[in-house]
């Protein structure tokens, strides 16, 4: 079976940047590696160079960048049509959508979409505050229609299910986001009070929110240290989180350390006390399935689909993002080392039971198998295949 994988990649090969395009890369690898089935890649960024490139064994094609600046242009209008011009060139047996209705609702051939979150929801934390709710407005009219023509969906959570299911009219599968085995293969080393955030520095992360917390934590544990790894330190948000920091006298609790490359990520997991994740919204973060395969503690914020993810008290704890009392007293019961360790070695089991990608790739197949079964379609091996 050869399957053409639509989805954000990383444009260099040793990171991963953005939780679908992490999502994808586990995905496709695990998928590669069952006899009988191979993957290709069509990248989705319209900003790297036109190309077919290798990314450690998966051929990714990039489609070269788009003329058009403003992104909701690009993902209702221009994807799309390139989308399909680029898999009209290839062979293939089902295309796999990640994260675009819009395209998956276009295109001709057996397809099955991803849905990995609900943008309209996320533009009620990013963006102009003054302009957040009639952007989401919009975006939630624009991507109702194309939800409601996909044939074939993956849910990743109940939450994304509850919230948006009654606008699918198609045959959906529940299946979680997918964990690379290196993930399970970290050594736990913790340091007491080295609490880790990996992620997007932006408004809807919370960032203002977890450095009141360090504030509170740090009146009673003075050497707590947040590690800050992802993109957006040199944003105007990520500026305007450095200026609180200096205004809460915390600063040098606090290690900027970038969009990191996987690697250094494991490194940094293996290291760390907990997890610390207190957005305002999120669908399944796909960081905290990592931090749970590597035996480390999750507090997060009891929001969206992240409860389904965490079990209170048992892997981590839920907290609420708008109250940095709350966060602090949860960081302060796992830097105990005992239950951080109990929490931890809980979190790994959960994490192997549910998110290995080898368990979630066997799932997808499923899904690919059952769309190719279906009736009124006829498929040849290497061909595209088409209404029969």
């Amino acid at each position: 079976m050869r399957v053409a994988m639509v989805t954000p990649f990383p444009e260099k090969t040793d990171r991963i940047i953005g939780g679908v395009a992490g999502v994808a890369t586990y995905l496709s690898k695990a998928l590669s590696e069952i006899p009988g089935v191979e993957v290709e890649i069509i990248a989705s960024n319209l900003t790297q160079k036109q190309g077919v490139h290798d990314f450690n064994g998966l051929r990714a094609h990039f489609m070269g960048p788009t003329k058009s600046r403003v992104p909701g242009m690009r993902t209702f209008f221009e994807l799309p049509t390139r989308v399909e011009r680029t898999l009209g060139d290839l062979e293939f047996d089902i295309v796999h959508v990640q994260g675009y209705a819009t395209v998956a609702s276009r295109l001709p051939w057996p397809t099955v979409l991803t849905i990995h979150g609900i943008p309209e929801h996320n533009l009620l934390w990013n963006g102009r505050p003054g302009l957040r709710w009639p952007v989401s407005r919009l975006r939630g009219v624009l991507e109702r229609r194309p939800r409601g023509r996909i044939d074939n969906a993956i849910i990743i959570s109940p939450y994304v299910r509850d919230a948006i299911g009654h606008q699918l009219k198609c045959r959906m599968w529940d299946i979680p986001n997918p964990i690379a085995d290196s993930f399970f293969d970290i050594e736990a080393r913790p340091e007491t009070g080295r609490i880790l955030f990996a992620g997007v520095i932006t408004p809807l992360k919370n960032i203002e929110g977890m450095l009141r917390a360090l504030a509170l934590l740090l009146r009673e544990y003075p050497r707590v240290q947040l590690r800050l790894a992802g993109a957006g330190h040199d944003s105007p948000y990520g500026r305007r989180c450095r200026a609180l920091a200096d205004e809460l006298g915390i600063a040098n609790n606090i290690e900027i350390l970038g969009s990191l490359g996987l690697a250094d990520l494991q490194r940094e997991m293996g290291a760390a006390n907990c997890l610390l994740l207190s957005s305002f919204q999120e669908s399944a973060p796909l960081v905290i399935g990592e931090a749970m395969a590597a035996a480390l503690p999750v507090v997060a914020s009891d929001v969206g689909g992240i409860s389904d993810l965490v079990s209170d008290a048992t892997t981590g704890w839920l907290v609420d993002p708008r109250s940095p009392d709350d966060i602090a007293g949860k960081l302060q019961r796992v830097l105990d080392p005992e239950v951080a360790a109990h929490m931890g070695l809980a979190a790994r089991q959960e994490a192997e039971r549910r998110f290995r990608a080898s368990t979630v790739a066997k799932q997808t197949l499923e899904v690919y198998q059952a769309i190719l079964s279906e009736p009124g379609f006829t498929y040849s091996k290497h061909s595209n295949g088409g209404p029969a």
